[in-house]
């Protein structure tokens, strides 16, 4: 098993505030730690080129092949004189490598796979890989979330992961069609031009929710106790009917 890690890139750390622009332009590598506990000691894994040397672009993620989800990781940012940054918290893998396949199938739902495809954009993904991950996890949430039976399944042990994907989908979208309201404009010299693409996007995200609401109750009423051996309903009428009714079960007996 191993472990795709992710940090967050400098330049976002730039944007938030937590750097300075003569710190971020003089980090050259990225210096990452393990331990199989949160609290330490935590060993040296590996150091990596904080930018790509060909597009230039800043690296945020690294496969530990001896890792696992359950894995500790700590970073730093190294500059050319060797000194290093304050270490990150302690923090899990995210995701292990099996699980970066979803995040390049939900990236293959947006149809992101391509970035010349886009023809009024500039030809770069419109979604980050870190973005992709946080819907997925938004996606499994909502699963877990939905009833009629709460779950507290992982992303390793989720067994819907078809519905992770889709929720993932439409959380992304729904975002997107955030960022094009406040990207709209209009212009008008003779001929009028209008840009207004949040509307599609909002009807691309909404027009799939109801149906992904109710597939993913149907999904969830199949693991209700009843399913796990229940349902034969062998037990005294006198104790079903008080536990169809208790906090959560919906009425699973059906009686």
């Amino acid at each position: 098993m191993s472990a795709l890690i992710s940090w967050i890139a400098p330049d976002q750390l730039l944007n938030d505030g937590l750097l300075f622009p003569e710190q971020l332009n003089a980090i050259t590598q990225v210096v990452i730690y393990s331990s199989m506990s949160g609290t330490g000691p935590f060993g040296q894994v590996a150091i990596v080129e904080a930018k790509d040397p060909i597009s230039g672009e800043w690296i945020n993620q690294y496969e530990d092949v001896n890792g696992s989800s359950t894995t500790w990781y700590q970073i730093s940012f190294k500059n050319s004189a060797g000194e290093e940054s304050q270490k990150t918290p302690p923090a899990t893998g995210g995701f292990i490598s099996a699980q970066h396949e979803m995040v390049e199938d939900v990236r293959l739902r947006l149809h992101d796979f391509n970035p010349n495809l886009y023809r009024l954009d500039v030809p770069q993904n419109q979604w980050t890989t870190t973005q992709l991950w946080r819907y997925i996890n938004m996606g499994l949430n909502k699963l877990n979330q939905t009833g009629p039976m709460l779950t507290c399944w992982t992303i390793e042990q989720v067994p819907a992961t078809e519905l992770v994907k889709d929720w993932a989908v439409f959380y992304a979208l729904k975002a997107k069609g955030i960022l094009e309201n406040f990207n709209n404009f209009s212009y008008s010299d003779g001929v009028s031009l209008t840009w207004n693409r949040h509307q599609a996007l909002f009807q691309a995200s909404d027009g799939t929710m109801a149906g992904l609401l109710n597939e993913t109750k149907d999904f969830k009423k199949a693991f209700r106790p009843r399913a796990r051996g229940l349902g034969t309903q062998r037990l005294p009428f006198r104790v079903l009917r008080p536990l169809s009714f208790l906090p959560n079960m919906g009425n699973v007996f059906g009686i």
